[in-house]
């Protein structure tokens, strides 16, 4: 999956499909681009910020869980 910050979309890459979701053009997504999830659900851990101007939201992924915590 990746952010694009110029037309506030995400893409996920699947081995036959590409999608496209856009978002409203003032939501911002920070530490998303090239996140990558594997076959068997692992996700690289790392901290996602989504922001809509002054409000701010963090989201934690775990590696091996699989899940996304909020903060």
């Amino acid at each position: 999956m990746s952010y694009f910050d110029n037309n506030s979309s995400i893409q996920i890459k699947e081995p036959h499909k590409v999608s496209q979701v856009y978002l409203d053009k003032h939501i911002r997504v920070y530490n998303f681009d090239n996140l990558y999830i594997s076959n068997h659900g692992t996700i690289s851990p790392r901290t996602i910020t989504i922001k809509n101007g002054k409000k701010e939201k963090k989201i934690k992924i775990q590696m091996t869980w699989g899940r996304m915590v909020e903060e």
